[in-house]
């Protein structure tokens, strides 16, 4: 039997540690002893605590760049490392060691790495073998430079090359401190020794990929309650949403529309959801069962958090996504493509949220693009069951 580590440093959400909990459960039925390094400990205990996985707070995983030296736009995952905290070869030093610390108390012999940069570099050398686990924009082909997240436009490709340098020097500095072997170039903080795209080719912004294989978390539904849904219209809105200083002017179009809102926005206070919601608008203060909420509702206002989008894309629900960074951006323009969707983003010049909210309401051809992908997803074959990929994990 194995040790294995699970290393979530970057991103947030809880799909870091919610797409892992049917491969947990399997590889420690099996008998391998299982640790995970969170990011978020609060949300590690909701999850991991009943699954009884043992778990313990990640290595910080390093400040942002200042906002001088922030590499703007971003077009690739070096410049978006770069910007993260990976500029600064002495922090570097400091989260390299804190994982080769980990890595010596709890001895894995597989590294599973989800946005865990840092542990994947502090591996090399150690012996360790790694498993990467991400979405598309985190695990680009390789290519030089990286090739850019934003399929929508073109990308003069020396600017890239320049920032790689920049992110590779720093590297090299921090790698020489620590005694990593100096032979590594940016993708030792990107690939695994082997990699699994946990996403649909859909959602992929380098799709389509030649001999890749896709493993997508398929929600099964099981977690959450029951929406209730409040009065209307006989139209029914989904949203999934953060704090932002659109949330006033979001959720005063939603209740306009007349249509029955049920929203979900765990980051937005209590009061402040008392004072926005409406006979025609409610907030659910817990989760909701994803299967029944896409079943259910005519379209979502979404985050862009790459789950919930995939889980409506596969259910054949339109939407409108609300873009805060780039990653949510990218997904944005993959449902965009797609026909599915509009996205509505203080990053590109958009259309008005009233128009959007009008058009996937008015116009038919959303929901039948929606319904029409949503058919050929449902009918594909993705073997993702955790003994299939628990059988991978132990050939490595």
């Amino acid at each position: 039997m194995a040790n294995i580590l699970f290393a979530w440093e970057r991103g947030g959400g809880y799909g870091h540690i919610l797409h892992h909990l049917a491969l947990l459960r399997e590889l420690k039925k099996r008998g391998h002893k299982i640790l995970f390094a969170v990011k978020n400990m609060v949300s590690a205990g909701q999850y991991l605590d009943p699954a009884s996985i043992p778990y313990v707070q990640a290595p910080h995983p390093g400040f942002r760049a200042p906002e001088a030296q922030r590499i703007k736009p971003l077009n690739n995952l070096p410049q978006m490392l770069f910007n993260i905290g990976y500029h600064d070869p002495a922090s570097m030093v400091e989260r390299l060691r804190a994982w080769r610390l980990l890595f010596d108390s709890f001895k894995p012999k597989i590294l599973v790495a989800d946005f865990a940069p840092t542990a994947l570099l502090a591996a090399k050398g150690t012996g360790i073998s790694t498993l990467v686990i991400g979405a598309g924009i985190l695990l680009p082909p390789k290519g030089d430079p990286v090739p850019s997240m934003r399929f929508w436009s073109r990308i003069d490709p020396q600017p890239l090359r320049k920032d790689e340098s920049r992110l590779l020097e720093a590297m090299n500095r921090a790698g020489a401190v620590v005694g990593i072997p100096s032979s590594f170039d940016v993708s030792d903080l990107i690939y695994g020794d082997t990699n699994w795209l946990r996403t649909i080719p859909e959602l992929d912004a380098y799709s389509p990929r030649d001999n890749v294989p896709y493993y997508p978390f398929l929600n099964k539904g099981a977690m959450g309650v029951i929406p209730k849904w409040p009065e209307g219209n006989g139209r029914r809105i989904f949203g999934y949403i953060k704090p932002s200083p659109k949330i006033f002017s979001l959720v005063r179009a939603l209740k306009n529309t007349g249509c029955s809102v049920l929203l979900y926005a765990p980051a937005i206070g209590e009061e402040v959801r008392k004072q926005l919601a409406s006979d025609r608008l409610h907030f659910s203060p817990q989760p909701l069962r994803m299967d029944c909420v896409v079943r259910e509702c005519d379209f979502a206002v979404l985050q862009s958090t790459f789950g919930t989008v995939q889980d409506m894309l596969i259910g054949g629900k339109p939407m409108l996504l609300l873009a805060e960074n780039i990653d949510q951006l990218v997904t944005a323009h993959k449902v965009m493509a797609a026909g599915t969707g509009l996205i509505w983003s203080r990053l590109e010049n958009n259309l008005k949220l009233t128009d959007c909210l009008e058009r996937l309401l008015r116009e038919p051809d959303w929901s039948a693009k929606a319904a029409a992908l949503g058919s050929d997803l449902r009918q594909r074959t993705f073997d993702t069951s955790a003994e299939l990929l628990a059988d991978i994990i132990e050939r490595l």
